[in-house]
């Protein structure tokens, strides 16, 4: 037996002894659908790679769980197959145990059928630490309980699955998308029409965009069934290049948000409501509005471009170590983790906007209130970085900021409390682009100090009852 599946076998027996939970992990992509949220020893599967069975002309393939999804993808591109319920990955850390855990399925599940269908056996670990194994590797091949195929959609609760036997399918020959001005109701009515048909229908994508609801058709089959098809449906034949990549997007990043590309081993919840015009996997950044509490506890930003990342990349704020010469270089950098994340976002026709954002962090804290325009990626924020002087400041710092008080009245207190953090506690204002920040270093005054002589209008700083703002640095 390879040794990383008897450490795996160890890892859950000395569980089951002890009474101990364990949060079964892959790449972690998916994570975020799971309800209730993984609790637990994190017990990860990725050390377990590799197709140990691949053979083209049965249409079969063996693969460890923790195979990258991308990797088992290529692989069967290079022979023209692929796995036809079009698995999402949601992040580039997706396993090929993680998508049978997950049980997820691609636009193309009403026509193909589900990741379950594919299933033909599996290898798994048990509660009690013992191997067991189910199918096999051909399509007839179960007498009883199909137990490999309940794997598909347990989110590990009947155990580690070790490997995975999947039956795939050849490319089809020839590929179109259709568009088609339809409402909802009516797009609903034709594909339930074209349903009773002998279509090579395959998937469909219904949007809203700027007024406009459009129905997407994508046909694939036979070259003559697929051009048989667009002279019979009508509408506008779009070009396969071009919409490849918006098909690519739905089973790339469908999450919207993109969590697996900006937090890493972060724990906690990111609950609330935000709403968008159009599909939920195309968000419509200029009508989105809701609420979102973040609280998120040991974990870490990564490099993350805002593309996907946008209600959170802000957070980060990973581009100004890259642009100015600060004194909190160290908190900000690339990779910056934190002890905690939390606070309270309202979102206003695409605006996210908070008083009272606290990150921690493992020389500092810091506090952030203002707004971010997501759709335009422009920001205008206040953030004070509070230096850990002592326990007292740790404490102080790690209270939760009321939203209804702000954090301009928690500074107070604080600084009430601590006369020596006020006098070490920076203070920045942050606006321009997210790619290209303007940073200000905002020159705090002490308290009871007469009041500085009027500035010029031209360049007067924002209004604001204690502080003057002056450039540190070379602007970005």
């Amino acid at each position: 037996m390879e040794s990383a599946l008897s450490d795996l076998i160890d890892r859950v027996r000395a569980a089951a002894a002890h009474g101990q939970r364990l949060q079964i992990r892959g790449g972690g992509s998916k994570a975020f659908v799971a309800q209730p949220a993984p609790q637990g020893e994190l017990l990860g599967t990725t050390a377990r790679t590799g197709v140990t069975s691949y053979e083209p002309s049965e249409l079969v393939v063996t693969a460890r769980a923790g195979t990258p999804l991308a990797e088992l993808e290529a692989l069967l591109a290079e022979q023209r197959q692929c796995l036809p319920f079009e698995p999402p990955h949601f992040g580039p850390g997706a396993t090929v145990g993680g998508m049978v855990a997950a049980g997820l399925s691609g636009p193309a599940r009403a026509s193909t059928g589900a990741v379950r269908d594919f299933v033909l056996g599996a290898k798994m670990v048990n509660g009690r630490g013992e191997l067991l194994r189910f199918g096999g590797q051909v399509m007839k091949n179960v007498a009883g309980y199909d137990v490999s195929r309940l794997l598909a959609g347990s989110w590990g609760t009947l155990g580690v699955v070790t490997e995975v036997s999947l039956k795939v399918l050849p490319l089809a020959p020839s590929e179109a998308t259709l568009a088609f001005e339809y409402a909802q109701g009516e797009a609903l009515e034709r594909l339930h029409a074209w349903g009773g048909q002998p279509l090579p229908l395959n998937a469909s994508c219904w949007v809203e965009d700027a007024g406009t609801a459009r129905l997407y058709v994508r046909l694939r089959g036979a070259q003559a069934a697929v051009e048989a098809a667009c002279r019979s449906m009508g509408g506008e034949r779009q070009d396969n290049a071009q919409v490849a990549a918006d098909w690519r997007f739905m089973l790339r990043h469908g999450n919207g948000i993109g969590m697996a590309d900006v937090v890493r081993r972060g724990k906690g919840r990111m609950e609330g409501q935000v709403a968008w015009r159009g599909a939920p996997i195309s968000p419509d950044y200029a009508s989105m509005a809701g609420q979102i509490n973040l609280n998120i506890e040991s974990g870490q930003f990564l490099k993350a471009e805002p593309g996907l990342a946008k209600l959170l990349g802000v957070l980060s704020l990973q581009s100004l170590p890259r642009r100015l010469t600060l004194d909190f270089r160290d908190v900000f950098s690339e990779g910056f983790a934190f002890d905690f994340v939390r606070g309270d976002v309202r979102i206003e026709q695409g605006v996210a906007i908070t008083n009272n954002l606290q990150m921690k962090g493992v020389n500092a804290a810091v506090l952030m209130e203002g707004r971010a325009d997501i759709e335009h990626e422009t920001q205008d924020l206040r953030v004070v970085v509070v230096p850990e002087i002592n326990a007292m400041t740790a404490s102080l710092v790690a209270t939760a900021i009321n939203p209804v008080i702000g954090l301009g009245s928690f500074l107070a207190q604080v600084f009430l409390r601590g006369p020596l953090i006020e006098a070490a506690t920076q203070e920045f204002r942050v606006d321009g682009t997210w790619t290209d920040p303007r940073v200000t270093r905002v020159v705090r005054r002490a308290r009871g100090a007469d009041a500085p002589a009027p500035a010029d209008p031209a360049n007067a700083p924002p209004p604001g009852p204690s502080r003057l703002i002056a450039p540190t640095g070379e602007p970005s």
